[in-house]
């Protein structure tokens, strides 16, 4: 994908930033081949439609909380690709959020050290109540989502 030198230059200047740029080529030239393939296949039509409603709504926020969550962080470049989304448009949301959620993972990490016996004692039996309402909301937002796609 790197045929011209200016491109090449340009992703090669930071090792997060040609991961990302390589992803973004990887599915602007591959995207649609990749849905075909067994991954894609596996992943399942409902879950690509999901994947396209949130972009064409979003767009760069898509982008953005991408880099809040694992999984999410290794799939958006792809996704931004197949998309056609612009390398500077796809940049700015991206290391934008790449510096705002690690900030925010750094100063919780520090937060939580200084306070884990406090913390300890006070959230000794909440973890699980915190723990259910998560996957309830998630579970929730998830079928809303699906039946708004589903209309």
């Amino acid at each position: 994908f790197f045929s011209s030198r200016r491109r090449h230059t340009r992703c090669s200047r930071d090792w997060s930033s040609d991961v990302c740029s390589s992803d973004l080529e990887v599915g602007k030239h591959y995207g649609e081949r990749i849905k075909s393939m067994r991954l894609g296949r596996l992943i399942g039509a409902k879950r690509w439609r999901v994947a396209h409603h949130v972009f064409d709504k979003y767009d760069g926020w898509a982008i953005f909380f991408g880099r809040a969550q694992a999984l999410l962080r290794a799939l958006v470049p792809a996704l931004a690709g197949m998309h056609k989304v612009p390398y500077r448009t796809f940049l700015k949301w991206n290391a934008s959020g790449g510096f705002v959620f690690g900030t925010i993972v750094v100063t919780l990490g520090y937060e939580f050290a200084n306070h884990l016996s406090m913390i300890e004692k006070v959230l000794r039996y909440w973890s699980i109540a915190f723990l259910l309402i998560v996957i309830a909301v998630v579970t929730f937002l998830k079928r809303s989502l699906e039946a708004r796609l589903a209309e």
